[in-house]
């Protein structure tokens, strides 16, 4: 799993059609709210917010460990 802050903005946005593109898994967190029709998972959650924060990092670092496991 990949983490993309700031997927609500334009540069963040691309990155998450980039890798959704390219077929990997993604959440993408902002401090504001989720777009309609937003493509990937997403959490809603200011970056100063270091226990929601840590929480999502723990998330994809899980996540990350268990693909590796499957390969």
């Amino acid at each position: 799993m990949i983490l993309v802050t700031g997927a609500t903005g334009r540069l963040g946005g691309s990155v998450v059609h980039l890798l959704k593109d390219r077929g990997d898994e993604v959440v993408g967190t902002d401090q504001r709210p989720k777009p309609d029709g937003f493509s990937c998972e997403f959490a809603e959650v200011n970056l100063r917010d270091h226990e929601k924060t840590s929480e999502l990092v723990a998330d994809a670092e899980r996540s990350e460990e268990h693909t590796s496991e499957l390969q």
